[in-house]
């Protein structure tokens, strides 16, 4: 038995630095529909250099990076919430055992 103090209050920081990264993640969705109408916009603007010959493969080049982004997109939340989890469980397990440890402190002492 021995005291947890220090690893529960690191295990408290790295999950307010992971519920901080998860607020940052949700507000990308946001962001990229703002950068989808900025480039639908650009794309309108600059309609000439889009020719017969290109715009297949423009297309695709832009279906190949919207699936990537999309993909991480939807990935890394659940990544996140599955590492707060994991955390807050092994930070539950370690309070049970210091909260022992310090009972049984306190139990010599008297």
């Amino acid at each position: 038995m021995r005291c947890y103090c220090n690893d529960i209050r690191r295990i408290n920081q790295d999950i307010q630095t992971l519920n901080s990264l998860a607020s940052k993640t949700n507000s990308l969705s946001q962001t990229d529909s703002t950068q989808v109408s900025a480039l639908i916009t650009l794309s309108s603007n600059a309609a000439s250099s889009a020719t017969p010959e290109n715009i297949p493969f423009l297309a695709e080049r832009t279906r190949k990076l919207n699936e990537k982004i999309t993909a991480n997109q939807t990935a890394l939340p659940r990544r996140i919430a599955n590492e707060i989890s994991s955390l807050q469980s092994k930070l539950y397990s370690l309070q049970a055992s210091d909260r022992a440890y310090h009972d049984s402190l306190a139990a010599r002492k008297r």
